[in-house]
């Protein structure tokens, strides 16, 4: 357990497909966010949600990873988790999905495109994320 302080209780309605929509109390917490170097943190308020999302598939080319770590870019998914989703592994992890304006603050300038993959890699000051 966390012991995190509750900041606020609000009423949040989320619009689903077909325009039908749902109303949820969340309570508002405020969270160290910190590099896994702990050069870089910030602190930043989240909303509380059961769940996000079903699950994340991990990397599974070897050669890719390969490929990034010879560029330094380093996965931490897939160094400390293995083949399993973080999801998977622990049903108590915390895991959560950041706003645009806070995940934009994050953002360095490094930006790694593999075309073959049609993967991106972007650095942030927490570490690096892949889109694609």
């Amino acid at each position: 357990m966390l012991k995190l302080e509750n900041l606020r209780t609000e009423k949040i309605k989320q619009g689903l497909f077909g325009g039908l929509g749902m109303s949820e109390n969340h309570n508002r917490f405020r969270l160290k966010l910190s590099s896994l170097n702990d050069k870089y943190n910030c602190q930043i308020e989240a909303l509380d949600q059961m769940k996000i999302f079903s699950s994340l598939p991990m990397i599974k080319n070897n050669k890719f990873t390969k490929l990034l770590e010879n560029k330094g870019i380093y996965i931490s998914d897939i160094r400390q988790h293995g083949d399993r989703s973080l999801y998977e592994e622990n049903l108590g992890e915390i895991h959560f999905l950041l706003r645009a304006n806070t995940s934009e603050c994050l953002f360095t300038e490094r930006i790694e495109y593999f075309p073959r993959h049609e993967i991106a890699v972007f650095e942030t000051k927490l570490g690096y994320t892949l889109m694609g």
